[in-house]
């Protein structure tokens, strides 16, 4: 579980610079958001969670239209416990990017960890159908 959880950071969080945002916000300041989401990335996949949480937050003071940074705030918070904060992260983060694939199929990690299957299941799905996963069969997996 925990190697499809990184594969899919990997594939989703590395793929996109930024995610199209609902409201405006400074280039400037996106390209910084960027930059701290990029450092939360390594960090999360270093084990430093703390350093993950710290460079998330940065991310989303700057930036706080970015799914892609709930997201990542999402699975750092779930692999410390916080699972209510971890699925809040995730609904905002499909709020944000309700065609991220990706998001999904963490979400519904999440919930399968929960034995919350029926819900887990439906996220799974709803991957599997966004026209633009390259890679749908990982929502079987």
């Amino acid at each position: 579980m925990r190697k499809i959880t990184l594969a899919l950071l990997a594939l989703g969080l590395t793929a996109c610079a930024t995610q199209p945002m609902n409201g405006e916000v400074d280039p400037q300041a996106q390209r910084k958001s960027q930059q701290y989401l990029n450092e939360a990335i390594a960090s999360f996949r270093a084990g430093k969670l703390s350093s993950a949480s710290a460079a998330v937050e940065n991310s989303l003071k700057l930036n706080p239209e970015n799914g892609l940074a709930f997201n990542l705030r999402a699975l750092t918070k779930q692999r410390l416990g916080q699972f209510e904060d971890a699925t809040q992260d995730f609904q905002k983060a499909i709020e944000l990017s309700p065609q991220d694939a990706t998001i999904r199929n963490n979400f519904g990690t999440l919930l399968c960890t929960q034995k919350r299957y029926p819900a887990a299941e439906q996220n799974f799905l709803f991957a599997a159908d966004i026209k633009t996963n390259s890679e749908p069969e990982i929502a079987y997996t």
